[in-house]
């Protein structure tokens, strides 16, 4: 556990750079989703996460996570990475960050067992709910 309790969720507003202005929205590192940007975004081990997928559970999220660390091709295209040498090294690198967080989550039973996991499942509940059905609570 003690792997678990060095990975934490971040609430960082730095993601400017991620976002798409037409929209307003982010892309979510791990199922490439687009989820609305609140200037707050929720960050596992350097990835950027959607309220769908840290709903969905850390079972679900280490499955696609492993999923993504075995496809190369799709982890050029989401980075940008190219042919060279030091892409190639990225990419690895990439592959490797992959598989170490799935292999944490693995051994979760709730997101809430990471310090930050009851904040960041309670952001992502109320990003989550209709509009109409939110009661004007902060994120």
């Amino acid at each position: 556990m003690k792997k678990a309790k060095e990975t934490r969720f971040e609430f960082s507003g730095n993601y400017h750079s991620e976002l798409d202005l037409s929209c307003g929205k982010v892309k979510c590192d791990i199922c490439e989703q687009r989820s609305k940007y609140i200037h707050v975004a929720i960050v596992l081990d350097d990835f950027l996460i959607c309220p769908a997928c840290l709903q969905s559970g850390p079972a679900a999220v280490a499955a696609e996570l492993e999923r993504i660390a075995g496809d190369k091709d799709h982890i050029t295209r989401q980075w940008g990475y190219s042919d060279s040498s030091l892409d190639r090294v990225n990419i690895s690198d990439m592959c490797r960050g992959y598989r170490k967080l799935a292999k944490l989550l693995r051994g979760l039973d709730s997101f809430e067992d990471l310090p930050g996991g009851k904040i960041a499942l309670g952001v992502a509940e109320v990003l989550q709910a209709p509009a109409a059905g939110r009661k004007r609570r902060a994120a």
